[in-house]
């Protein structure tokens, strides 16, 4: 399944959304911080070596949310139908571990082709203040 879906998302998805990356481990002292594997099952379970998201220090960092649907585990549809896709995958992480779009940070939105960065922008507008 891992290698199926690996090569849909080269192949289809035009949208990736990521909140932020990683905390590197090595930024804490030993003793200071107790990291949080953060799940949700209504999110795509992670491809590899990695959670869905991990919660330091009071803060949520989720990985990089695609439009894939976690009961099927396909990508389907338009740019617009991936991102709000990916966005729902993105809340569902973030309140697993109890936050929410108005506590975000940063987010990171990666095209395959610019010219859908308008319908990409206003998806994620909507989903975020919505």
């Amino acid at each position: 399944m891992a290698s199926r879906l690996s090569s849909v998302v080269r192949r289809v998805a035009p949208v990736a959304l990521r909140s932020s990356s990683f905390v590197p481990v090595r930024a804490f002292a030993a003793g200071s911080s107790k990291l949080e594997v953060v799940s949700s099952p209504d999110a795509p379970k992670a491809i590899g070596p990695y959670s869905q998201g991990v919660k330091a220090n009071g803060f949520v960092f989720v990985s990089g949310c695609l439009g894939i649907n976690p009961k099927t585990g396909d990508i389907t549809g338009d740019v617009v139908a991936q991102t709000k896709q990916a966005m729902e995958n993105m809340r569902a992480v973030l309140t697993a571990g109890q936050s929410s779009f108005p506590q975000v940070v940063k987010t990171t939105i990666l095209l395959a082709d610019i010219s859908d960065f308008r319908q990409t922008h206003s998806t994620h507008a909507a989903a975020v203040d919505g």
